[in-house]
């Protein structure tokens, strides 16, 4: 892929960011840090990324969108790569079977909250 082509991604991935903080406010009222919202998000913002930028690039976008954050601790790094990890498998799952919208993602996400980190571990 050409330089200029990947503008248009990165527009998108990050319009994707501002769509999961909406969908989050949405689903839980709040957009927290470090809890259930958080989780979400995250994972919900990686899978949509996904479905609209590629596997690979929503991966290279979400990994320098943790690593290069002197805001969080590591265990908050930790858990937010995972859940990023997590989404991205549901975007690559649900775009494999051709489901585009944003409220079966949504849906999905809400389903796998339990293999979603919640918090930093101790």
């Amino acid at each position: 892929m050409d330089n200029p082509d990947k503008i248009f991604l990165i527009i998108k991935a990050y319009s994707d960011r501002y769509n999961a903080y909406a969908r989050t406010q949405k689903e839980f009222g709040y957009n927290g840090i470090d809890d259930i919202t958080d989780a979400f998000r995250h994972a919900y913002w990686n899978a949509i990324m996904t479905r609209d930028v590629g596997y690979d690039f929503a991966k290279e976008i979400a990994d320098n969108h943790e690593l290069n954050r002197d805001n969080l601790t590591e265990k908050s790094k930790e858990m937010d790569l995972w859940n990023n990890h997590i989404g991205r498998e549901i975007g690559r799952e649900l775009s494999k079977n051709g489901i585009t919208n944003d409220d079966s993602y949504a849906k999905e996400t809400l389903n796998t909250m339990d293999k979603l980190m919640h918090k930093p571990s101790n």
